[in-house]
């Protein structure tokens, strides 16, 4: 028989699907903390960003720690008719700038799982902006990105770095 540990969190949060990725909001130069309200966003297997905040409820047994909290999910890639066409896929996020009130990230859009890969992926900026319960997401540019010629790619490779490079 083997001992069972305790569980190893001090609280959690439900989502509506798993979490395929999470994103932490960085600590910005000049920035009071304790104004911002979203502090993780989550990349959910069905496509929703699931916006995370640290404001949940006290009374852990872990002195000032507060639980996290589901602010909002939002769909992005449905709202958006060009990215949604080809079904494409978010990955890689990260926020690149934040205030009280708006949070932007970039990300990744590629094919979606079982889709053709007729595209290259596209680079992709988005802003979050929440008003009191209303939250807004829009994409704000895309980038396409264009794969290496083989050559390139081969001569990025040797180079014994292990990445490619620009």
């Amino acid at each position: 028989n083997a001992l069972v540990p305790p569980p190893m969190y001090a609280a959690s949060v439900e989502l509506p699907a798993p979490v395929v990725e999470v994103a932490a909001r960085p600590t910005f130069l000049n920035e009071d903390n304790s104004k911002s309200k979203i502090d993780y966003i989550s990349l959910l297997s069905n496509g929703t960003l699931a916006l995370i905040s640290s404001d949940g409820t006290s009374g852990s047994i872990i002195p000032s720690f507060k639980s996290p909290a589901l602010e909002a999910l939002v769909d992005i890639m449905e709202s958006q008719n060009d990215l949604a066409s080809p079904k494409l896929a978010l990955r890689d996020l990260t926020i690149i700038d934040a205030n009280e009130d708006s949070i932007t990230l970039v990300a990744i859009a590629c094919p979606a799982a079982g889709s053709e890969h007729k595209s290259n992926d596209i680079v992709v900026e988005i802003a979050i902006a929440s008003s009191g319960e209303t939250v807004a997401a829009t994409i704000v540019a895309t980038k396409q990105l264009n794969p290496l010629p083989d050559l390139a790619r081969s001569a990025a490779m040797d180079s014994g770095e292990g990445r490619a490079l620009r």
